[in-house]
């Protein structure tokens, strides 16, 4: 069964979606003293943003 084109775009949407939210609370966490240190995407951004 193949999926409609309005269905795949929903999906992906959702994806999308969640990675965002996992992203900003993984970031919030580590702004209120959590553990985990949130890695820069690369190292060039890191070393831009100072947290090298």
């Amino acid at each position: 069964m193949t999926m409609k084109r309005t269905e795949l775009e929903k999906r992906r949407g959702l994806k999308i979606n969640n990675k965002l939210k996992q992203d900003s609370a993984a970031q919030h966490g580590a702004q209120h003293g959590g553990a985990k240190q949130a890695q820069p995407l690369n190292p060039l951004l890191g070393k831009l943003l100072g947290k090298r």
